[in-house]
């Protein structure tokens, strides 16, 4: 199988292993690589036989895999351009068994960064999974989607460091409390989704890198103080360039209709500062 590009894995409940062959399962065209739903995986993934060199970077999902315990073998995948990490209860236990704060503390919390794996997109389900080896090393993702609707609040140290290359944060949690207030140090983000967050009530002083803000299904009155024109709420997302709140659109702080927010989508910042300085009235949907 030296074209292999694809692997996928699935539905195999009495799957302990994928080691017991002298050949090479995944060859060195490997793009993609999933396992899901193998309920009795040994403990670490130090079973998938992996080649000794990829020549391009591979995407990984690891789905609903509930024996699985140990991250152990993922340095063996240097190049992962996307993880996705849902669904596994033992690895999430592991954990938390480790008996740190989640939610960070700054510096304090950092983790010397010593891991050879270098991830571009990592998606999980629980804030734990950041304190597991070697997801507790990383410094080099430039995007993160934590979905669970169990967070209270997002991995402060983690993201810290990640600053220089985290460019996109996405959360979706409908337990979710506050973000750190050390938001504004992550100088590389870009952009910030915040879906279902029925709980947070207010958005910390955000990083002047910032271009896009994304809240859907937030609170209401958080979203409320976002519309209001010089609210202390709003004064803290004036300075991006786009932000899409439920179904209103505001560029570089002033307010527009949602054809004018498609039209401008991809027009250089030249182009939007000239468009906001003709705006008489910010507070008014422009036509």
């Amino acid at each position: 199988m030296k074209q292999l590009s694809r692997l996928d894995i699935s539905c195999c409940p009495k799957l302990r292993t994928l080691r017991g062959s002298e050949d090479k399962l995944l060859t060195s065209s490997l793009r993609r690589l999933t396992i899901g739903q193998c309920g009795e995986l040994e403990g670490s993934l130090q079973g998938i036989p992996l080649p000794d060199t990829l020549k391009s970077w591979v995407n990984v999902s690891i789905v609903e895999c509930e024996s699985l315990s140990s991250l152990g073998g993922l340095e063996s995948l240097p190049l992962v351009r996307s993880l996705e990490i849902t669904g596994c209860c033992k690895l999430t236990e592991a954990g938390l068994s480790l008996n740190l704060d989640v939610s960070g503390g700054g510096e304090e919390h950092l983790v010397v960064p010593r891991s050879s794996l270098r991830i571009q997109k990592l998606r999980i389900d629980h804030p734990s999974l950041l304190l597991v080896e070697p997801l507790n090393s990383l410094c080099q993702t430039n995007k993160v989607i934590l979905d669970g609707s169990e967070m209270e609040s997002v991995p402060e140290g983690w993201l810290l460091q990640n600053r220089s290359s985290l460019k996109s944060l996405s959360v979706i949690a409908k337990s979710l409390e506050s973000l750190p207030s050390s938001m504004q140090d992550l100088s590389s983000l870009e952009k910030l989704c915040l879906t279902s967050a029925g709980k947070l009530r207010s958005l910390p002083d955000l990083p002047s890198s910032l271009k896009k803000i994304y809240l859907s299904r937030c609170n209401l009155e958080l979203e409320k103080n976002l519309r209001e024109f010089g609210s202390l709420e709003q004064t803290k997302i004036c300075h991006v360039l786009r932000v899409e709140i439920g179904d209103s659109y505001f560029i570089m702080g002033k307010q527009c209709n949602k054809e004018t927010f498609e039209k401008l989508r991809y027009k250089d910042n030249n182009t939007l500062s000239s468009w906001a300085n003709q705006q008489e009235d910010s507070g008014k949907c422009v036509e």
